[in-house]
């Protein structure tokens, strides 16, 4: 077996190395991914995986005998690294940088969506207009915007806040894009409407590229100062539990009202008592069934807009099967969220 990986693919070669089973290597696969979903960071998943190689050489025993499926290792080695005080996720630090190169490639994934939806629904023949041309990148703007002030909503005050203000920026928004599409789609930009769409999505993923290229990435940043009164530390303790997003909101008061009292009856310093904010939020096990409800919630508020779309649709005779489509995969989406919530409780 290789020595000691230092990257991810590394580290699962060396877990398919340990008894010569490719199929070690997709459990490694699939438990990465898991750990990756939780926003853990590279460092500590390459050191898991690394003692996951060194035991499953030495016992030359399945990963699932020894471990369980991939999200019961991932759940297992995250909750011994919250017993041990270590620091498994770091703090994202969304620049200018990283929204605009981002939206460049939902711009592009957009793009190549219409481009299929055009070949499947034989539309190869309708106009290219400039409305169509601007519509991946306008809605490409809209997804990371709103996500952009979601997050920050919720990390800053609680999930309810972030919720309406996405909301709101959805809103704002479609009438804004409704406005410059009734503008724009009288312009025929004369190009065949598959070459037209092509072009765009290079011309995205090129605009993606050359950002990443051309805007120098933010420089590595020094550890968080600690906070130097009480109420700074108790306000990055809530930050730091509502980025986690699987506490609720209800749960995360009363972290900080608890930690608020101790600390006033032991009378030291909080940061004294309890340590750096993220590192003591990371202490609190995580309720999996509150991620996978908001989740869920999401899908259901999706599935009725495209129902309403569609019975408003068929109203107009206007109907169409592709809105039964999106509708069908809306709502089953949301049944296999809701069954996991139901699972995970």
């Amino acid at each position: 077996m290789s020595s000691t990986a230092q990257t991810i693919p590394a580290a699962i070669q060396r877990i398919e190395e340990a008894r010569n089973q490719p199929t070690d290597g997709t459990w490694a696969w699939h438990a990465v991914g898991s750990m990756v979903m939780e926003d853990v960071v590279e460092q500590r998943i390459v050191e898991a995986l690394n003692e996951t190689a060194d035991q499953l050489a030495a016992s030359q025993e399945t990963p699932e005998a020894l471990f369980g499926s991939p999200r019961a290792w991932d759940r297992d080695q995250r909750a011994r690294w919250r017993e041990e005080g270590v620091d498994i996720t770091a703090a994202s630090r969304t620049t200018a940088r990283d929204l605009v190169v981002e939206t460049f490639v939902i711009s592009s994934f957009f793009a190549g969506l219409f481009f299929l939806y055009m070949v499947i629904s034989a539309s190869w023949g309708d106009r290219f207009t400039l409305s169509l041309a601007l519509a991946p990148l306008l809605l490409a703007a809209v997804c990371r915007a709103t996500e952009a002030i979601f997050t920050t909503q919720r990390r800053a005050r609680s999930q309810r806040w972030g919720v309406l203000a996405a909301v709101a920026t959805i809103g704002v928004s479609t009438a804004a894009i409704v406005g410059i599409f009734s503008i724009t789609n009288a312009v025929d930009l004369n190009i065949n409407v598959l070459l037209g769409l092509l072009g765009v999505t290079v011309i995205s993923v090129f605009f993606a590229w050359a950002t990443a290229k051309i805007w120098p990435g933010p420089q590595q940043h020094a550890p968080s100062p600690t906070p130097s009164s009480e109420q700074e530390w108790l306000d990055a303790l809530g930050t730091a539990l509502r980025a986690r997003g699987d506490i609720t909101d209800a749960r995360v008061r009363t972290i900080v009202t608890e930690a608020q009292s101790h600390a006033h009856e032991s009378e030291l310093p909080l940061s004294e008592e309890f340590g750096q904010p993220p590192r003591y939020a990371d202490q609190f096990q995580p309720a999996p069934h509150v991620r996978h409800r908001r989740i869920a919630w999401m899908y259901t508020c999706v599935a009725a807009l495209i129902g309403i779309y569609n019975i408003i649709a068929l109203v107009e005779e206007n109907a169409s099967w592709w809105g039964a489509a999106w509708f069908a995969v809306a709502a089953v989406s949301a049944a296999l969220e809701w069954r996991r919530v139901a699972r995970e409780r």
